[in-house]
């Protein structure tokens, strides 16, 4: 199993597809420990807040994300029970796919969620805030919805537009050195 990161240049339709559910019937104890490493370890060393299978070439119904500060956990199979506060929270969100790319995006402040564990065993607990915001971010991605869905074409346009000038000002700065 080979975990590459698959970016909106790579395959757009791709990250666009709908997980298949994790069947931990068909994978070894070790496999499934291995899928649970390799997420884990690509969110520490990328300094990220979350990744989705599909994200990493996998295509199953599997991410890691923090639920509090300190605790991140691979959740296999998991969804979203109740939305438990609906006040739509409009924050700036990043996309590892997306690559320097911001927008701001509304989300739900308090969620009731359900996953598996590395066991198999069935968890339920409550996310609010940042930690519901990047739980939500990560089950889209499961759902086939990337964060640029959620924008109209021009705020679109313009966030884009901020990631080419800010390159070409790196790119400049690196020049003067």
């Amino acid at each position: 199993m080979e975990f590459k990161l698959v970016t909106e240049k790579d395959n757009l339709e791709y990250l666009k597809q709908v997980s298949k559910p994790f069947d931990f019937n068909s994978y070894t104890n070790e496999e499934i420990k291995k899928i649970e490493n390799n997420i884990t370890n690509y969110v520490f060393e990328q300094q990220a807040f979350g990744v989705a299978g599909v994200q990493l070439s996998f295509p199953y119904r599997v991410f890691g994300v923090y639920v509090d500060e300190g605790d991140f956990r691979v959740m296999f199979n998991p969804s979203l029970l109740k939305i438990l506060d609906d006040t739509n929270v409009n924050e700036t969100e990043g996309c590892l796919s997306f690559p320097e790319l911001f927008l701001n995006i509304g989300r739900s402040k308090r969620i009731l969620i359900e996953y598996h564990d590395l066991e198999n065993k069935l968890n339920t607990t409550e996310l609010s805030d940042y930690y519901a915001r990047g739980f939500l971010h990560e089950l889209d991605h499961l759902n086939g919805t990337v964060f640029i869905d959620y924008v109209g074409k021009l705020s679109l346009k313009l966030a884009r537009k901020k990631v080419v000038k800010y390159n070409k000002r790196k790119s400049f700065n690196r020049g003067i050195n």
